[in-house]
């Protein structure tokens, strides 16, 4: 469920989020998580594909991006890719339950700013979505 657009006088203090992931049930709980961190109104779209999201970027203002990189349909990396192409400007967070190493250096190379490991808490999640663009996520440190 979307909410309802927030009023004028947050848009310059609260991101505004489009949610990228296939499954409408994870969509949801993220969805949910981000209304416990940020308030109602904060997520603007919920989609399923790259498409979709810039679609969804093309009629409102969104300045952050929820990916979900683990997408049976559209592989989820190159998600990352095609809305980084689309809006360079763009903050893009991953969500998802891949912690590895290979996965968050796949999610860099595509352009990801913040990788998360699901479960994320609301604190975590508010935090990640306040925070300043940090630029590239940095390149795993090598195993020895």
């Amino acid at each position: 469920m979307v909410a309802p657009p927030l009023p004028a006088d947050a848009l310059a203090t609260e991101p505004r989020v489009v949610l990228v992931d296939v499954r409408p049930e994870r969509r949801a709980l993220v969805g949910r998580v981000v209304d416990l961190a940020l308030g109602s109104g904060t997520v603007v779209a919920e989609v399923a594909t790259a498409a979709e999201a810039v679609a969804a970027m093309d009629r409102q203002t969104v300045d952050t991006a929820i990916v979900e990189v683990q997408l049976p349909v559209t592989e989820g990396l190159s998600v990352i890719a095609a809305l980084r192409a689309a809006r360079p400007e763009l903050m893009i967070v991953v969500c998802t339950f891949h912690d590895d190493k290979t996965t968050r250096a796949q999610a860099a190379a595509a352009g990801a700013d913040i990788y998360l490991v699901k479960p994320v808490n609301a604190r975590e999640l508010r935090d990640a979505l306040r925070s300043n663009r940090p630029g590239p996520l940095p390149a795993p440190a090598p195993t020895t």
